[in-house]
């Protein structure tokens, strides 16, 4: 979570999917999350987190 709260534009977007999505293939995640980036905070919502060994994706 410390990385998504210095690079809260580290994942991507997708056209269907609200948010973005983070792919971490290690520990077979896939974490759809929105950020709220202001001047004194960064908040991370997480809205969905997938476990699973092949990704749809």
């Amino acid at each position: 979570m410390q990385r998504l709260e210095n690079f809260p534009e580290l994942g991507v977007q997708r056209p269907p999917l609200p948010g973005r999505l983070l792919v971490i293939p290690t520990l077979s995640l896939l974490v759809l999350y929105t950020a709220d980036v202001t001047p004194q905070a960064t908040t991370i919502y997480v809205l969905r987190v997938l476990h699973d060994k092949q990704h749809p994706f």
